[in-house]
């Protein structure tokens, strides 16, 4: 059976489609299908265009590719201690963490990701770069990843929260939705949830980059799933952003300093709505939406660290069809 593309909503879709609406086409519509076939695959064929595509979307920038070494590590060793809520090893973290990022450089430079994009580290400095990665920025980042589990794994959040007999978890980076207003579905994927005998729950968000104010409107989206699909009282949710490289992360929401805010859920969830309806109005499945529907950003800076830039370089930046874009680059 083959799968739809169904209209859905995320936090990183919106941002997607807000730095660049190409760049959302190219990734939510041009790559869709691209995806290598399985035994059970009933397409035909994979177009080589939508193959191209959903190649050039696995590609991460070094500081990208920090950060989901980091919550790899960490989802991977959260899972394993679901059910024995055994404590995690510091050394163990670590060198998996290491062992990951040493993994992702050796597949990235082979071009192991050819035959399989998605499950293969393809780095943008590989792909677009004339010369390799230095040796000094490889050290630097393996610090960062060592840095980052180093503090996470010392936290209060790990060492006096997750693993006291008093907590449930309720999510370890599972795909969840939940409908706005009845009329949109909204992806989350929290980091980490778990709720408190005394009926709090606690959803946490794990950052290697630097602090955003879109990362504390990220987690007031996860209130509201919380709230609509666990039911879990707005007064009883306390929302975490943890910076770990910068070992800084703060509470808000119950029994806090800084209450959750109803004014800013009424307002994420105004933003919600008008980013999905803007959205909305150029998606279809059948056929793909046209291509030339979706404006090319203005701010050209961006384009100089955007994985597609060959593709767009190529069409020489016209609104193409999706037939002519398949000539591009011989896709």
């Amino acid at each position: 059976m083959r799968l739809i593309n169904e209209f859905s909503w995320s936090f990183s879709r919106a941002n997607t489609f807000t730095e660049c609406q190409k760049k959302y086409w190219y990734t939510y519509y041009g790559s869709w299908e691209g995806w290598p076939k399985t035994p059970r695959d009933e397409r035909p064929s994979i177009d080589p265009l939508a193959a191209k595509l959903y190649m050039l979307k696995q590609i991460q920038h070094l500081p990208m590719f920090i950060g989901s070494c980091v919550h790899t590590t960490i989802e991977e060793f959260l899972k394993k201690s679901r059910h024995t809520k055994k404590a995690i090893s510091p050394e163990l973290l670590i060198e998996a963490g290491e062992k990951l990022f040493d993994k992702g450089l050796v597949d990235s430079k082979k071009g192991v990701w050819k035959a399989a994009p998605k499950k293969h580290a393809n780095l943008f400095e590989h792909y677009y770069g004339s010369t390799d990665i230095s040796e000094e920025a490889i050290t630097a980042a393996k610090a960062k990843i060592t840095t980052s589990l180093s503090n996470w794994v010392s936290s209060p959040i790990v060492q006096q929260l997750a693993f006291s007999p008093n907590s449930e978890w309720l999510s370890i980076e599972e795909l969840n939705s939940f409908q706005l207003q009845g009329r949109f579905k909204i992806i989350v994927v929290i980091d980490f949830a778990l709720k408190w005998k005394s009926g709090v729950a606690c959803l946490f968000d794990w950052k290697t980059g630097g602090e955003s104010d879109k990362t504390l409107t990220q987690l007031y989206c996860y209130a509201l799933f919380a709230n609509r699909t666990w039911g879990i009282p707005l007064d009883r949710i306390v929302i975490s952003p943890f910076y770990l490289f910068q070992n800084s992360y703060s509470k808000i929401g119950f029994q806090q300093e800084e209450p959750l805010s109803v004014e800013k859920l009424e307002q994420v969830e105004a933003e919600m709505l008008k980013s999905c309806e803007e959205m909305a109005v150029l998606h279809s499945t059948d056929p793909c939406p046209d291509p030339r529907l979706f404006a090319y950003t203005k701010d050209r800076g961006k384009c100089e660290r955007c994985p597609f830039k060959e593709v767009c370089i190529g069409a020489e930046y016209q609104d193409l069809s999706r037939q002519e874009l398949a000539l591009v680059g011989k896709c």
